[in-house]
């Protein structure tokens, strides 16, 4: 009785308060559960904004733009920064700021919808507390809320814009709209996405400023304002974008469909191609990444889906209203990043922008079921039926979109398949052990572009030895190998053995062709080796200033090996006595007992190749006895086995030759055997 009294005695606005504070606490319940480890493991972009936000914490950099790994805006470093300062340095302090802003944005969703249906009818007062039920229950924004990246920051800042910018078109007062500047200014220093919305900022009301003398009147200047407050906010930026282009658009002209390397045909072609899939993402097929799409199922689930079709339908039946028909052109705008690019699709991080429209037309379509209900059907019991089967959709969408969402997770934490183990298992593996005198290498594939470091490694490790990506392209590992182990002694490689050899240009983890290994056998002396599961731990001394390379020059050849391949040069040579050698002593063919010999060779195709060659080196001692030997797969510098080679293509190959136990010293020669792998 108290309990019923108390709920009577509040008014209507208190009771929808509550309500949207429950649907608050579920949103927040959704977002920080077990977030310490679901998503599984560590992603490369939370590391890098990891590693970005330690070195802000040490005062190392400042940045406007963080120029690394196509380009990032810099507000959700800044702010992983500042979970860092509050709650220490781990991965669920990269998530914390994440599920908070998802969790903010569930109110601001409501205020917007209550402003866009204000006075829209009976129905329509139900649509906001749905809307902000519908968001904070939905699988695409739980998976973004969690995920540690900018990407959710784009919902909040987008959603908090238009509740301004309409009130302040219903109220006429200025202040909204120079709030609305502030907020669309700062947003483009959050998310890549928010810079589309001026686009639908100026497609919809710039059409309306065009359409009606009375909109026009009223708003030129407010809008006029906005526009004034927003450049002023984004100046700073927007001088860096134009004095650095090529970093500020680097992933748009990565995964553009203007980009010729996808090869999809024209431009149009492609735009129809990807319109294609970005439609079917919301209710057909999601994205195909598991990090982005664990539930490897579409935006919606099959009852989301249902009433959202039911709410885009009375939308575009009212959508003589400007509010109503401004959530189609919303969700349309917001769509429109995945759309124009060809890479990855569909691409739930690009379409981010378009969760709170879709959530509002799912939750006007449910709306619009329960006043069906409710009015189309002459019995005394219509309103419980109606509430019964409202409660029923969110009951279902809630528990579908909670399953799909933590299911998977959980299965793969029970498997240990964790994203990053390799990369974590390093950094732990290099914090626990001291190199005197040394300095860390990690291997990247010559097809890893070149400013993408192993972040996850550089965000864990705490070490006081330096730490290099290295990229094992062969023009410039060498003389890049001498700058940075200058004044150092040894050498510690991650050599990562998670690749299929003849599949290696598959892989950007790895050193295939084993350079590293051949450059510090070549100069210097291997220590040791300590095994791990998806690398091997390899300590060489080297010379503490040495001018690394493959070979100073080689011996003109022309080997004919079947017509397939012309063996074009060649060089090779012993080592000193001694733990490290010059570039002189590595040039003399003689051969000290027990030492390791090396070789390089320089490869011509033919024609092309229909097969994959190995390559048989044999070291000979002075009497023409076999002293040593090694086979190899013949890759390219791109990785490529042979049978990928273009004729003419010219490649180099190189050997480490161990000789065997008890070999005399002496001059030796070599013999070399090509056949089908």
């Amino acid at each position: 009785m108290f309990k019923t009294t108390l709920w009577n005695k509040l008014s209507t606005r208190q009771k929808e308060y509550l309500a949207l504070a429950l649907i608050t606490l579920l949103a927040a319940f959704l977002r920080f559960y077990q977030l310490d480890v679901i998503p599984v493991g560590l992603s490369t972009d939370e590391a890098e904004d990891g590693y970005v936000a330690r070195r802000i914490l040490r005062g190392e950099e400042l940045p406007i733009f963080i120029a690394g790994s196509f380009g990032e805006e810099p507000m959700h470093t800044y702010l992983v920064a500042l979970s860092f300062a509050l709650w220490g340095i781990s991965p669920w302090a990269i998530r914390f700021f994440p599920a908070l802003i998802g969790i903010a944005t569930i109110p601001v969703v409501y205020w917007l919808s209550r402003e866009l249906l204000l006075q829209q009818g009976a129905s329509s007062s139900l649509v906001p507390m749905l809307s902000a039920f519908f968001i904070s229950t939905s699988y695409w924004h739980i998976i973004y809320s969690r995920a540690g990246l900018e990407v959710i920051t784009l919902t909040f800042f987008s959603s908090m814009l238009l509740l301004f910018l309409w009130r302040g078109i219903r109220t006429d007062r200025r202040w909204t709209f120079a709030v609305s500047g502030l907020i669309l200014g700062a947003s483009l220093y959050a998310y890549r996405g928010a810079r589309f919305l001026p686009f639908l900022l100026l497609v919809f009301f710039g059409g309306w400023l065009t359409a009606s003398r009375d909109f026009r009147r009223r708003h030129l200047v407010n809008l006029a304002l906005l526009v004034g407050v927003a450049v002023a906010v984004y100046f700073p930026l927007g001088v860096y974008a134009i004095a650095h282009p090529e970093v500020y658009f680097d992933r748009e002209l990565h995964v553009s469909i203007f980009n010729p390397a996808w090869e999809q045909g024209s431009p149009l072609q492609s735009f129809a191609s990807s319109l294609v899939k970005t439609v079917g993402m919301f209710n057909v097929r999601g994205d195909p990444e598991f990090d982005r799409n664990p539930g490897r199922r579409p935006a919606l689930d099959p009852i989301s889906s249902l009433v959202f079709f039911l709410g885009l339908g009375v939308v575009l039946w009212h959508s003589r209203r400007s509010r109503w028909l401004f959530m189609v052109v919303w969700l349309v705008m917001m769509a429109l990043p995945v759309a124009f690019t060809a890479e990855g699709l569909p691409h739930f991080h690009r379409g981010i922008g378009a969760v709170p429209p879709l959530c509002l037309l799912c939750a006007v379509g449910a709306a619009w079921v329960k006043h069906r209900l409710e009015t189309g059907i002459p019995w005394r019991g219509a309103s419980v039926a109606s509430w019964v089967v409202l409660s029923l959709i969110l009951a279902s969408s809630t528990g579908l979109n909670s399953r799909d969402y933590f299911l998977p997770w959980q299965e793969r934490l029970h498997e240990g398949q964790i994203i990053g183990s390799s990369l974590m298992e390093a950094a732990e593996v290099m914090n626990a052990t001291d190199i005197m005198d040394g300095v860390w290498i990690l291997p990247a594939s010559s097809l890893r572009p070149r400013n993408f470091p192993y972040y996850e490694v550089s965000f864990l490790y705490d070490g006081v030895e330096p730490q290099y990506t290295l990229n094992m392209n062969e023009e410039t590992a060498p003389a890049e190998l001498s700058q940075i182990t200058q004044g150092h002694r040894r050498a510690a490689v991650i050599n990562w053995k998670e690749y299929v050899l003849e599949q290696a240009y598959l892989s950007l983890n790895s050193d295939p062709k084993a350079l590293l290994d051949f450059l510090f056998r070549k100069y210097g002396t291997h220590l040791r080796t300590e095994p791990h599961v998806t690398f091997d731990l390899m300590v060489y001394e080297i010379p503490s200033s040495i001018e690394f390379s493959i070979t100073q020059s080689l011996k003109p050849l022309s080997a004919d090996f079947g017509g397939q391949l012309k063996l074009e040069g060649a060089a090779f040579g012993g080592s000193s006595l001694h733990p490290t050698s010059t570039e002189e002593e590595v040039r003399d063919r003689k051969l000290p007992s027990g030492k390791d010999g090396w070789v390089a060779l320089q490869w011509r195709a033919l024609q092309y190749l229909k097969s994959d060659y190995k390559v048989a080196v044999y070291l000979l001692d002075a009497k023409g006895r076999v002293a040593g030997q090694v086979d190899k797969l013949l890759l390219s510098n791109e990785l490529r086995p042979t049978s990928f080679w273009e004729p003419a293509q010219l490649e180099m190959d190189y050997y480490t030759l161990p000789s065997a136990p008890g070999t005399p010293p002496g001059e030796c020669t070599i013999e070399v055997a090509v056949y089908d792998a």
